[in-house]
């Protein structure tokens, strides 16, 4: 059956333009294919590699959302918020990386270090240290510390097996076990 009432040679005469298009189509493509192999075999060495000493990243606005810069000693990614404030650092030294978290007012709230043995660090608003977990040999610590920065509790593993102190007002040990 014919739609629309059209006659035979009508579909006839349409399916061989479908086919022709077609064919234009398959030329274009085969076409855009040997142009991007030629174009890629002809580029300069060496131009698949970008360097610079410092990478700015913008958003559409034209905002700097990130840096990716260099000092020689230290290499390091910086993330900034819609109003370019800093609040993230990822940076790598001699001695290993580190990972700082910052807030919308730029006090360090967390960092995590790989230097010598693991650390995470987590602050108050002033910035000031209340939580310490590490990874040492022995096994691992968890510190507690009030907002003076003394330690109130400790809890962990050593050699022996595993170990909770407490601390006075001062920082002095309260309790210990075992």
């Amino acid at each position: 059956m014919i739609p629309d009432g059209g006659t035979l040679e009508n579909m006839m005469a349409r399916l061989q333009k479908l086919e022709r298009d077609n064919r234009i189509l398959r030329a274009i493509l085969g076409c855009s294919i040997v142009g991007v192999f030629i174009l890629a075999s002809v580029a300069p060495p060496g131009s698949h590699t970008v360097e610079a000493r410092t990478y700015i990243l913008r958003d559409e606005s034209n905002t700097e959302r990130g840096r990716i810069p260099t000092d020689g000693k230290e290499a390091f990614l910086v993330l900034n918020d819609p109003a370019e404030k800093e609040r993230a650092k990822l940076s790598v030294t001699q001695d290993g990386p580190s990972l700082t978290l910052y807030d919308s007012t730029g006090k360090m709230r967390a960092n995590l270090v790989a230097i010598d043995r693991p650390a995470l660090t987590l602050n108050d608003r002033a910035e000031k240290i209340r939580v310490q977990l590490e990874a040492e040999e022995a096994g691992p610590f968890i510190t507690l510390y009030d907002a003076s920065e003394a330690p109130s509790v400790l809890l962990g593993m050593n050699e022996t097996g595993p170990l909770l102190k407490l601390y006075s007002r001062k920082g002095k040990p309260s309790f210990s076990a075992p």
